[in-house]
């Protein structure tokens, strides 16, 4: 509350200003009474301590292990998939190159199962 008059009386009042000026009064449902919610930087009972050491919030992401196993594993199996279909295309042109092997790998009419009249 902005006002000294408006707030509970649990709330110290430092400085001429509720929590010192530096946090807001309000009710915490924990404890069931009203009291000073400091901003950062601040702490004691009425806000008017100045932390000496600022703590800088990092943001660290936890990643599931098996989230990480299973990004691992489809990366893999990605990876096999391109080195097999490099693979493929690489006997496919080596078959072209080839014209006997061609042949064969197109199944071309010259090819038959009867019998051969010589």
């Amino acid at each position: 509350m902005p006002s000294v008059y408006g707030c509970p009386l649990e709330c110290p009042v430092s400085n001429r200003r509720l929590c010192g000026g530096n946090g807001h009064c309000a009710y915490d449902p924990d404890k069931s009474a009203a009291r000073c919610f400091c901003n950062k930087g601040y702490s004691g009972s009425d806000c008017v301590v100045a932390s000496t050491s600022t703590v800088t919030e990092t943001t660290t992401m936890n990643y599931s292990p098996a989230l990480l196993g299973l990004i691992i594993t489809l990366f893999v199996i990605i990876l096999l998939l391109i080195g097999s279909l490099f693979y493929m295309v690489r006997q496919i042109s080596a078959y072209k190159e080839d014209l006997a092997n061609y042949q064969v790998l197109k199944g071309s009419p010259e090819e038959s199962d009867g019998p051969t009249i010589v």
